[in-house]
C-alpha cells in the first residue's frame, strides 16, 4: 500500500486530506510541521509526501532538501496558498516533483499522485 506523508500546519487541510486520500485506498499520515515530518518520514517510510511550502520554524523547501538527502526516492509534492515563478523553480530545484496551487480540486490531486507513484494496490 502507498504511503503518504501530508505535512501542513493547517489542521483543517490535514484532515480533510486524510479523508479523502485514505478513502482513495492510501496509507496517510500527518506532521503540522517539519520537525514531526522528519520523525515521521523515518517512522512510516513513505512513498510520497504532500509538503505546504510554508510551515512553522522552517520552509518546505527546507524539508524538501532535508528528506531528500535521507530518502532520495521519495517523491515531493509541493502544495502553497502564495504562488510565484520564484518558488516554483527553488522548489523543484531542490526535489520537488510537482507545484500545486491551494486551492487545489482533491481529484486532480489525486490524479497528479498517481501519476508519481505506482502500486498494484490502487
Amino acid at each position: 500500500m502507498t504511503k503518504i506523508l501530508v505535512v501542513d500546519d493547517e489542521l483543517l487541510l490535514r484532515d480533510v486530506l486524510h479523508d479523502y486520500l485514505t478513502r482513495q485506498g492510501y496509507e496517510v499520515v500527518l506532521a503540522g510541521d517539519a520537525e514531526k515530518a522528519l520523525e515521521s518520514a523515518e517512522k512510516h517510510k513513505p512513498n510520497l509526501a504532500l509538503i505546504d511550502i510554508k510551515l512553522p520554524k522552517t520552509s518546505g523547501i527546507e524539508l524538501t532538501k532535508q528528506l531528500k538527502s535521507s530518502y532520495p526516492d521519495l517523491c515531493i509534492i509541493i502544495m502553497t496558498g502564495y504562488p510565484s515563478l520564484d518558488t516554483a523553480v527553488n522548489a523543484m530545484q531542490n526535489g520537488a516533483e510537482e507545484y500545486i496551487i491551494k486551492p487545489f480540486r482533491l481529484d486532480e490531486l489525486n490524479k497528479t499522485i498517481k501519476k508519481h507513484i505506482v502500486d498494484d494496490n490502487i
